[in-house]
């Protein structure tokens, strides 16, 4: 790990630990089933996305697909997709802001201001 060489050894161990495993986002919110529903981008630019998240999956980055929720209390955000300034590049966006009330993962997660 020598990008991490100037780094505390507890501090090079999260930061390893977040790449490599994902960090953990504190989430305390509703633990119930929630499953967001698609982004018109996805259809748009299918081809593109799909292989943006094999891309990350085969990495270790993104877990699934998943069939079925992997668990009781899973919770999706929708994912879109823009392009680039850079012809055929693209982006893929998390919305973690998703329902866009007290109940998405960003107010439960720490320090959250609503903005009204």
């Amino acid at each position: 790990m020598p990008f991490l060489a100037n780094y505390d050894s507890l501090i090079t161990q999260y930061l390893y630990n977040g790449f490599t495993q994902g960090f953990k986002t504190g989430f305390k919110g509703d633990n119930t089933l929630m499953i967001a529903p698609k982004h018109p981008s996805v259809d748009q630019y299918r081809e593109e996305l799909s292989s943006l998240i094999e891309k990350s999956v085969k990495l270790g980055q993104t877990a699934g697909p998943f069939p079925t929720p992997p668990h009781e209390f899973f919770r999706s955000s929708p994912i879109s997709i823009i392009p680039k300034s850079t012809p055929k590049k693209f982006r893929r966006i998390h919305n973690l802001s998703w329902p866009y009330d007290l109940s998405s993962v960003n107010p439960g997660s720490g320090n959250y201001q609503q903005i009204r």
